[in-house]
């Protein structure tokens, strides 16, 4: 990173805030404005979510619209950034999900401006900020590879999979899958065909339809 972290400071370090809570963005000041950290705070609703210039650490609110997408375009953008999402997260799914997307630090809704602190230190210092709860599905990743929970029961993915699963379910077109991961867009739709098979879905609607259980299971 571009600044400092000596002697817990975080002197030169640029941290952008996407969030429309004044509150959240007090906190997050309150919570570094003594370690010589610069914070612009920026309403993703009245201004558009650009990086700018030597931002170092993104603050993501989970309650932001398309916040995951938004989180992926924006290491896309700049892969040296390092998000960090303030919010409660639905489940080791979507935990799993923010990963993927590349964050890499994540505090409860309900933070106060010490934790706050100690996530964005952490991930200054160490590049990472993972609180203990979402230890296990990180070793279950590790030990039996990506198994993701349908209506149907689960199903086993690669890690590929996983990353095309998760822009599946932010509906992204071939073409934009392929654009993400830098691959074509012929190799996009053999993974996709992959997951066909093992969701036995007829189509990337059944897939959304069994993970998020909006409706009935495709007929076999």
């Amino acid at each position: 990173m571009a600044g400092t972290t000596v002697a817990g400071q975080l002197v030169g370090v640029r941290i952008l805030v996407w969030t429309s809570s004044p509150d959240l963005a007090e906190r997050v000041w309150y919570a570094v404005r003594h370690l010589g950290a610069d914070v612009v705070v920026v309403d993703p609703r009245s201004a558009p979510t650009t990086i700018g210039d030597g931002v170092e650490v993104l603050v993501v609110e989970r309650s932001t619209t398309d916040w995951l997408r938004s989180v992926c375009d924006a290491v896309d953008a700049e892969p040296s950034l390092r998000p960090v999402v303030i919010g409660d997260l639905d489940g080791p799914e979507e935990f799993l999900a923010a990963v993927s997307a590349g964050v890499v630090g994540f505090c409860p809704a309900s933070a106060p401006p010490g934790a706050i602190e100690r996530t964005i230190r952490s991930v200054a210092d160490t590049g990472v900020a993972i609180p203990r709860t979402f230890a296990k599905p990180l070793v279950d990743v590790a030990r039996h590879g990506r198994r993701v929970r349908t209506r149907v029961g689960q199903v086993a993915v690669t890690d590929r999979e996983w990353t095309i699963l998760q822009l599946i379910l932010q509906r992204r077109t071939t073409q934009e899958i392929a654009e993400v991961l830098f691959v074509s867009a012929g190799t996009v739709r053999s993974h996709v065909s992959s997951l066909l098979k093992k969701f036995g879905a007829h189509d990337r609607d059944d897939i959304i339809a069994l993970m998020l259980g909006e409706a009935d299971p495709p007929s076999r």
